[in-house]
Order: structure tokens, then sequence, then C-alpha cells
């Protein structure tokens, strides 16, 4: 068996940033951190300890029941060794144990048999641990080694052999002098890791998430002294981006990584940015639980880039100024975009757009006439919309620095749909942008914390996870809206919901996907009034 140890939250400077979670939750890519520890199990049965008093949501629950995760609630005031003597008690394991701090991930080329504890040398200086020889005999303490080649960590993850013996060892008031009390009646082995992460620190945390992280990239993504490495096949897309860094304005050079120069190698155009240690909005919107007051820091950091975009024009009789090119922006950033992507999902998944869709008890109008009331909600692009742009300014595109207060934006577009090098664009689009991810929780969606159900052809229900203070947030953000920003809630929320449409082909690997993305753009275009009459 595989027993977690999450019952207590995350330290002070985790949960600053990421709200008060039990580190097993911790995100990680798209999932949770408790997802890949239960790897770990092997096909064995697996336990967790969480806060007693933590509200796991309806998503969570079913990832953990899909995982087959035992849960054991516990109040979080049991130190470390009553956490585990109050689970043994309940768990009473008749089988050897591993044994996993919820803050802990590690790697094993092979497991041995017997009484283990995994270690791993290191000269980082946290609160561990650790393994000190002595003339005789190896034992365990808090204090390191002197000697800066002897700093041998234990990891927090361990396995005992005797259930009855590790119970008694658990009587020890700290995990030092358990496992020494172990060690004493049966040898510890101890087993180097093939690798070691560990979240239990925010620097630790991010570089634990960077290294696991960049394992996974494929393609596109390269991390090469310090840098992340950006290339593709598609030239004029990635040349596109690389030219609106090298060209962007003073003021906005703090909201962006340090750009470091184009990367073509391999046939594919490309480009090498900073690798940032700060938190993605999007991990934050979707798996976070930041209290209210952290949103509207946030908040306000997104609309400071967002109003030093909009305070750059166009100079003088550019062809940017002309109303020439805000037709052009409107005929095919908005209308074109839209109904092109949309017609070519319909011809692949067999969708007509007449096709009449009933969502959470509300009927719609013909997918068709759905979509042409939404762009006659939305006033023609004309030349005093048309200024600075990131062009796909969404949470997943954006971290925070919580020590300076600001944002940072990575991957913009950088051109117009015809391919058009531009850095400028209709406002309206970035801020429908930032719109699809406050309040059409979009994040959500593409990191797995949404659910479609099906009750019936076109009649479905859409469920977002919960987050903390959703509707204030989305009460603050529109508020400032309606008060600094010159657009209408219904224009702006229809530019959202052909966000939605018109991603829909771009995901065409994950067909359960685009029904909940068309789903959702169905949902904010019943928010725009109007539109359903």
């Amino acid at each position: 068996m595989l027993l977690i140890l999450s019952a207590r939250s995350v330290g002070d400077d985790i949960a600053q940033q990421y709200g008060g979670l039990p580190p097993s939750f911790l995100p990680l890519g798209n999932r949770r951190l408790f997802a890949m520890q239960a790897e770990l199990a092997d096909g064995e049965a697996v336990a967790m300890t969480v806060p007693e008093d933590y509200e796991i949501s309806t998503i969570d629950q079913a990832d953990i029941d899909r995982l087959g995760i035992r849960l054991i609630p516990q109040p979080q005031k049991l130190s470390l060794t009553q956490a585990i003597r109050h689970a043994l008690e309940i768990l009473q394991p008749g089988e050897p144990l591993r044994l996993l701090y919820g803050d802990t991930l590690v790697r094993m080329e092979t497991m041995p048999a017997g009484d283990l504890v995994v270690v791993q040398n290191t000269t980082a200086n946290y609160q561990w641990a650790y393994v000190v020889d002595g003339e005789n005999c190896t034992r365990f303490s808090d204090e390191p080694p002197k000697q800066i080649d002897t700093r041998k960590v234990v990891c927090g993850y361990y396995v005992f052999t005797d259930p009855a013996l590790l119970m008694r060892a658990f009587d020890e008031p700290d995990i030092v002098s358990a496992l020494n009390h172990y060690h004493s009646a049966r040898e510890l082995a101890l087993v180097e890791a093939q690798e070691w992460f560990d979240f239990g620190h925010l620097p630790l945390y991010f570089q634990s998430k960077k290294s696991i992280m960049i394992k996974r990239c494929f393609n596109d993504i390269a991390y090469e002294n310090h840098l992340l490495v950006k290339q593709s096949s598609d030239t004029a897309k990635i040349r596109a981006e690389a030219h609106w860094y090298e060209t962007l304005p003073g003021d906005l050079q703090i909201h962006i990584p340090r750009y470091r120069g184009r990367v073509e190698r391999n046939f594919r155009a490309g480009y090498a940015i900073e690798y940032l240690y700060h938190p993605l909005l999007s991990d934050l919107a979707a798996f976070g639980d930041l209290p209210l007051a952290s949103w509207m820091e946030i908040l306000s950091a997104c609309f400071e880039l967002v109003d030093k975009c909009q305070a750059i024009r166009p100079e003088g009789d550019v062809p940017e100024a002309s109303p020439d090119f805000a037709k052009h922006f409107f005929d095919t950033m908005i209308k074109a975009k839209t109904w092109d992507r949309l017609r070519a999902y319909c011809d692949t998944s067999g969708l007509s757009l007449d096709t009449t869709f009933r969502l959470d008890g509300t009927t719609f109008p013909p997918l068709r006439d759905l979509v042409e009331r939404l762009i006659d909600c939305i006033p023609p692009t004309r030349p005093e919309h048309i200024r600075f742009w990131h062009g796909d300014l969404f949470f997943g595109n954006m971290f925070y620095d919580f020590t300076a207060q600001r944002i940072l934006a990575i991957d913009p577009r950088g051109q117009l749909g015809s391919g058009q090098l531009c850095q400028f664009g209709d406002w309206r689009y970035d801020l429908a942008k930032l719109t699809h991810s406050v309040i059409g929780q979009y994040d959500k969606i593409i990191l797995g914390r949404s659910k479609l159900m099906e009750n019936g052809s076109h009649d479905w229900s859409l469920y977002l996870s919960e987050q903390p203070h959703q509707a204030q947030i989305e009460a603050i953000f529109t508020a400032q809206i309606e008060r600094h920003h010159d657009i209408e809630m219904r224009e702006l929320l229809a530019i959202t919901a052909l966000l939605f449409f018109s991603m829909l082909p771009l995901h065409s690997d994950r067909p359960d996907l685009q029904r909940q993305l068309l789903a959702n753009g169905l949902r904010l275009a019943s928010k725009v009034e109007g539109v359903l009459a």
C-alpha cells in the first residue's frame, strides 16, 4: 500500500501564491500533484491523508475516485508522527507500506525489496532530515552534516515491511526519532533516488515543476541554458512572435520575460526567452485557492497591462491608423475567422450550422443565426479602436510576479488572420481574450476542470469546477470595465463568445474538449442581452 501524507496545508510562501492547498493538491501541468504521486503505487492500494476542513471540489473528487485513492481526513494540528500513527490505526496495514510525503515526488529505476529510505545528495539548504554516518552505524538527524560532500538528504519516500514495529516507532515525537527507532530494530537500506522533486518550499516548487514539465515538452519547446527556446515549422507564425518582442515599446518591456533573440536551426524558425519562475494565471484560476484580495491585486495588474497597451496608438498617417485597416481587422479577425473556423469544425464533426442546441435548460437559435446575432452586437472596428495589442492575452499566456505585482505576458499573436505582421489591433479583442479567461473560464476547460453531460442529442449541461469567489471576481472585473473602458459588456461578451466558436478546429484531437468549448460559447452567448430573443 502507498500512503500519501497531505493533511497539512502548504507553507506560507507557497500559500501566498497558490492559497492554502494541501501539498498533494498543488498544480502540476494540467493536473494536481496527487495524480503523479499515485503512479508510484504501481497497482497497489493508495490512501491519502487530507485536512479534515479542506473542501474537495467535485472535479477533484472524481479524479480521486478514478485513481482509487482512499481519503483519510485529519486535523491539521497533528504532528507528522501523530498523523502517520493516526493513518496506520485506520488502515491497519498487514503488508509492506510505502510512505510518501505530500510535497514529494521521486522516480526510481528499480525499487529494491525490504525496508528502505530513499535519499539523495544535495547542497541546498532547507529543513530536511539527513543521513549521518557514524563510526559504527548510520543514523538520521535534523542537523545537516558539516561536510558538504556528505549532505545526504532523506527525500520523504520510505518502505516499511513491519507494520507492528512501524506503529511503535511512530510513538516517537518526531520523524527522525521514529526512523532511528525503526532502524535500530530493522535496518533501513539507503536507496539513491533516480530523480527527486521537492515541492515543500516555493523555490523548490518552481524548480521541481520546471524539471518535470521540461521533460514533457515536445518539438516546439526546449529548455537550454536557463532559457526557453520556442521553434516551429510554421515560419510565419513564429517569426511574427519574434518580431513582436523585438519591436515592443519601451513602456511594455517590463511586462515580458527577457527576450534573447531568434533561434533558427534544423530548418525551423524560433526565438529564446527567459524561463519564468512565477505562477501562470491559468494555474491560479483552475487549481488555486487564493483569497479575493489576491485576485483583486491580480486583476489590477491585468488592467495595468491592458491600459498601457491601449494608450499606444499608431502614429501619424501610417497604414494601421487608416479606416481601411480598421475595416480589414474587423472583417478578418472578428467575422471571417469566426465563420471559417466554425465551418471547418462543422465539416469535420458532422455538425450543421443549422443545428439547434439546448444548454442547461436554455434553447438557442440555430448556430448560424446565433453567430450572426453575436456579430451584429459588435460595432465595427474604427480607427480609434486600433491600439498596440498582444492578440492572445488570456490567463495561459500570463504570469504573475507577486513580488513586483506585475503581469508578464508571453506568446503574442504578432499577426493578423491574413498573416500580415502587425503590432496593432482592436483593443477590444485583447480585452475579450482576458474576458474569456475571467468570465469565460476558458482555462478551467482546457485544464480539465469542467465536465459536459449530454442529456440527449444537442441537449447538454455544462459544469465548471468551483473556484473560490468566482462571482465576486466577475463582478469586480465587470465593474472595472464599465468604469474605465469605453465598451458595453454586451459587445465584449459577444466577442468573447465568438472566440470560443472560432477556436473549435484548433482542438481537433479532442472532440470531447471541442464540445465543452462549444457549450461554453453558448453559455456566454446566453449572457448577451437580446441574442436569444
